[in-house]
């Protein structure tokens, strides 16, 4: 019998908004989309009936690709895990149009898929509304995109973050949930029964997106005009919210998010090419790497392609999958921490307010040790770079690929901070060697559903 373990620990889950349209690559657009191989991948693609997992990849954050090369290493491996398209999250930064062309040329050379996600926390829908169609129409023709072009006019598939209740969903080819929600008032609210909220609304012939996240916290203070700090609950969400998908099956998955360092849910590789908006201060060496996560959604998303109702039959090795914070959420840095302060609220969303150890993880058969291996991310008492750090740092045993922080990714790491802190990796190459437990303790996770 082969055994897929998960251990967790404290925590996770995110919050997006997505309006997804339709796209394809840039530069030379009209010999490209007319050429042979482009009308027949743009046919196959309208006729298709299967079902499709995406990811959310900000833009926001890749001033500093030069070429569409640049976007190889992220489609091959999203690939690989069985992700099929990436919804591209756009503002209105000057250097949009660039980088959407470099994404889609890649995903055409890749035989990945694309689309637009127009993030509105920066376009306005009354004041944008004309150039937003005429991104939209500027992309429709272009080749390497999930929603594809009729031959002769865009064939918009409009399935934006409308909420039931306050939008009228009827006129949509589908819709897209955000994510999950902060308790409120105590009350947890579970992604679940925003699932019900959409399905009640949306007809069969809707295609709902439904959310997959493995976590969620955000800590910008006043070092920036975009501030946010918050924190959902959320610990098992990841391995729970895959197996809501098995029984949810709807026809369209996205993973929020592949690349949103700043809001903790980033499933792709620190090393994926970006510029630091502050965030490697919770980030930098919190990943061997996060998509480890994508290792045990891997089967899952096998799964639900297939239609099935467990992964069990697609798992074909042993892995232990592992997720923690890295302190503990007694530990009190107010006197240090950059959030203690005034800043910025536009978004709505700015809540201001020693000894280690290190976790150890084994599988063991039949009385047997199988595998075994210890993490290198300490557990601390202390503040990390001074602040509140509710990233979650994942790994696997066997042990994955190490992955830093680039240089770009690095480059604003000091901006604010009130202690010193270096920006540099610095997670050791082999983690120390153990010593007996002189003490234990325990934790509650937070509430789950269904109860776990």
């Amino acid at each position: 019998m082969i055994e897929f373990t998960v251990v967790s620990s404290l925590l996770l889950f995110s919050s997006c908004l997505l309006a997804a349209s339709r796209a394809s690559p840039a530069g030379n657009v009209t010999e490209y989309a007319g050429s042979p191989k482009v009308r027949s991948t743009v046919k196959a693609r309208q006729t298709t009936s299967s079902k499709l997992v995406f990811a959310h990849f900000i833009i926001g954050i890749v001033s500093d690709r030069t070429s569409s090369s640049d976007y190889d290493a992220d489609f091959q491996r999203a690939q690989s895990f069985g992700i099929d398209a990436f919804a591209l999250d756009i503002g209105t930064d000057e250097f949009t149009d660039t980088q959407l062309g470099y994404a889609y040329e890649s995903a055409y050379n890749n035989g990945m898929s694309v689309f637009i996600s127009f993030d509105f926390a920066y376009w306005n829908p009354t004041t944008d509304a004309a150039l937003i169609g005429q991104t939209i129409a500027q992309y429709a023709s272009v080749p390497g995109s999930a929603f594809s072009a009729v031959a002769g006019a865009p064939n918009v598939y409009f399935a934006p973050n409308f909420h039931p209740g306050e939008s009228d969903l009827t006129v949509l080819d589908g819709a897209a949930m955000g994510n999950n929600y902060a308790p409120q008032d105590g009350v947890l609210v579970t992604v679940t029964e925003g699932d019900q909220e959409y399905q009640s609304v949306l007809s069969a012939a809707q295609g709902y997106i439904a959310p997959v996240s493995p976590w969620f916290s955000t800590h910008y203070g006043a070092e920036v005009t975009y501030s946010k700090n918050f924190v959902f609950p959320s610990d098992l969400l990841w391995y729970m919210r895959w197996q809501e998908i098995l029984t949810l099956q709807p026809p369209f998955v996205e993973i929020i998010s592949w690349n949103d360092f700043g809001e903790s849910h980033y499933t792709g590789p620190l090393s994926s090419l970006h510029t630091d908006d502050t965030s490697s201060q919770w980030v930098n060496d919190m990943q061997v790497p996060h998509d480890a996560f994508l290792s045990m959604a891997q089967p899952f998303i096998q799964a639900y392609k297939d239609g099935a109702s467990s992964p069990d039959s697609y798992i074909t090795s042993d892995l232990i999958v592992y997720w923690y914070r890295i302190t503990s959420k007694e530990l009190d840095c107010d006197a240090t921490d950059t959030t203690m302060t005034a800043a910025n609220n536009a978004s709505g969303l700015y809540f201001g307010a020693g000894a280690s150890a290190f976790s150890s993880f084994a599988l063991s058969r039949d009385g047997e040790q199988v595998m075994s291996a210890t993490s290198l991310k300490v557990i601390q008492d202390s503040c990390p770079c001074g602040i509140y750090n509710f990233n979650s740092y994942s790994g696997s045993v066997p042990a994955q690929t190490y992955d830093v922080l680039g240089p770009d990714g690095l480059a604003n790491l000091m901006d604010g901070l009130l202690v010193a802190c270096e920006p540099t990796p610095s997670l050791p190459v082999t983690p120390p060697a153990t010593t007996v437990a002189t003490a234990t303790s325990s934790a509650k996770a937070a509430a789950t559903y269904p109860p776990v």
